[in-house]
């Protein structure tokens, strides 16, 4: 069950950071298609997560996502938020897509959980190098 809720923290905490981050880079847009990229990037490496062996051969794979993940924000926290007619094309562009990356990786991390507490642990640098996007 901890396994459980680490994963939902860590959904919560990268669904905010593509909330925060935009819905837009250096063109709002850019930045949302660079940052689904990520998301689809870690459920690619959580998909070839099967044990405790391969979770520890994908962690820096998903630390470096992470940290792809942050300059990202970064770009998105300087040039600002949009405004609400902006925002709303862009959810509207991008929703099909933002629910798709966002389904399959949802899916990915819960099948991941269910493997245990020696495979999650490998996995704790993703949580961690993610906890200061908000």
């Amino acid at each position: 069950m901890k396994a459980l809720n680490k994963t939902a923290a860590l959904a919560t905490l990268i669904g905010g950071a593509l909330l925060l981050s935009g819905c837009g880079g250096d063109s709002r847009e850019a930045i949302m298609e660079e940052m689904l990229d990520q998301f689809d990037a870690i459920t690619a490496s959580m998909k070839k997560i099967t044990d405790k062996q391969s979770a520890t051969a994908q962690a820096p794979k998903l630390e470096a996502i992470a940290a792809e993940m942050k300059a990202l924000k970064a770009r998105a926290d300087k040039i600002g938020k949009p405004d609400d007619a902006e925002d709303k094309a862009l959810q509207e562009k991008y929703k099909e897509r933002m629910e798709t990356s966002m389904k399959g990786m949802m899916s990915e991390m819960m099948r991941v959980a269910m493997l245990g507490p020696d495979v999650q642990k490998e996995l704790d640098v993703l949580e961690k190098a993610m906890k200061d996007m908000d």
